[in-house]
């Protein structure tokens, strides 16, 4: 593996905000040969993990850090850590030891899409008139915003679709456990919340449009573990990109409930297709066996974009204190205080996108993107917007 140190001064120079906003733009060149992942040396604090999605999903990043970690808190001296030049390699034995090729993930996971689920892609494909027909007058809730017009973003061009702005927020360890007791009293998930956040943060923005929002699903559940335990001897889910689409649509304030406010009810809608969504969460990559792969890419980096990308990691904890027999296996010289997450967004990104990885020490940290098409304040108007309903929630009683 090589460790790049960052081609600057001193980390003074660049702010995380900038680097990261660098590295969601980064394009690995796929027929290079070169590794599609790499660590920059920020500063003596600060260790960034960069890699292509095609490695991986974020559960498995989350489990490289681990792994990354277990090896660096090794007993034993690092061998080949001193730095040779600008790029130097930190370890050779391979985290990944000799063993037998894991098996593609459809080889492991159906992904099949139901007759129903099939007939409905069909209707909205090839008759997308009585499609509208159907979705606008179908009983449903008033926060659903199928139907509706969803929020537009014209921006065919290729290059503008690739450009996005960032800010950082961060809620410390405290208050993310205040946020956590007052879902819990409102029985949502942390994830619900800020799906209602980020339709406030953004209805200066959206107005009376609805949000067209996706939320990944990691769908490790559906590996059916015999098969691959029979295809691969030493099969592991900790690298792969087990994951699926949530979609929905969410209605503009202006059409639920005409004020700004934090609603738990919207919560809970939100939360109820996150569980109904998850379970053909899988099926959506199905349909891909049944079109034509050209035009579905074709199509697919010039139509409307989505609204919102919600990607929320939960609580990373690393324990490396001790090895499966419970005895002490690392020196601790290292450990992970706090990380942040985000995400390439690719010519077929969303609008905006939240994208959320907490740890115990640190708090949460909130990547949030807006693409620069939208103009150069509008990702301020996001970021403000999401820390003010961040705040509003902890100002209730737990």
């Amino acid at each position: 593996m090589v460790l790049t140190r960052i081609p600057i001064r001193s980390s003074k120079d660049i702010t995380l905000e900038d680097l990261f906003t660098s590295l969601i733009h980064k394009r690995f060149p796929l027929s290079s040969g070169k590794p599609l992942w790499g660590l920059i040396l920020y500063d003596s604090r600060t260790l960034i993990f960069y890699a292509d999605h095609l490695l991986g999903d974020g559960t498995s990043y989350l489990n490289f850090q681990t792994e990354l970690l277990k090896f660096m808190n090794k007993p034993k001296p690092v061998e080949g850590l001193k730095f040779t030049g600008a790029d130097s390699v930190i370890f050779r034995d391979s985290l990944f030891a000799e063993r037998d090729i894991s098996p593609m993930q459809t080889e492991i996971i159906s992904y099949k899409p139901s007759p129903l689920f099939l007939a409905s892609a069909a209707v909205k494909t090839f008759l997308p008139s009585v499609y509208g027909i159907y979705a606008k007058y179908v009983p449903k809730s008033k926060y659903d915003g199928l139907g509706s017009e969803i929020f537009p973003l014209n921006d065919s061009d290729p290059q503008m679709r690739r450009e996005y702005h960032l800010k950082l927020l961060n809620v410390s360890s405290e208050k993310l456990s205040k946020l956590l007791q007052i879902c819990r009293k409102h029985q949502v998930k942390l994830t619900s919340l800020f799906a209602n956040i980020c339709l406030l943060a953004l209805h200066p923005i959206t107005k009376e449009h609805a949000l067209s929002v996706e939320v990944p699903a990691n769908i490790r559940n559906l590996i059916q573990q015999e098969k691959a335990n029979e295809l691969c001897n030493s099969f592991s889910d900790k690298f792969g990109l087990y994951m699926g689409p949530i979609s929905m649509k969410l209605q503009s304030l202006e059409k639920n409930n005409g004020t700004e406010k934090l609603d738990w009810d919207l919560m809970k809608h939100v939360q109820n297709m996150i569980t109904d969504g998850f379970k053909i969460s899988n099926q959506g990559i199905g349909l891909l066996t049944n079109i034509n792969i050209k035009e579905f890419v074709e199509n697919e980096t010039t139509k409307s974009r989505d609204t919102l990308e919600i990607s929320n990691l939960g609580m990373a904890k690393f324990n490396v204190d001790s090895d499966k027999d419970g005895k002490s296996s690392f020196t601790n010289i290292i450990e992970i205080v706090d990380m942040i997450f985000n995400q390439p967004v690719g010519s077929r990104g969303t609008c905006f996108g939240c994208n959320v990885l907490a740890t115990p020490k640190g708090g949460a940290n909130f990547s949030l993107t807006c693409v620069k098409a939208l103009g150069p304040d509008t990702v301020k108007t996001y970021a403000e917007g999401f820390q003010y309903w961040i705040d509003q929630a902890l100002a209730l009683d737990a």
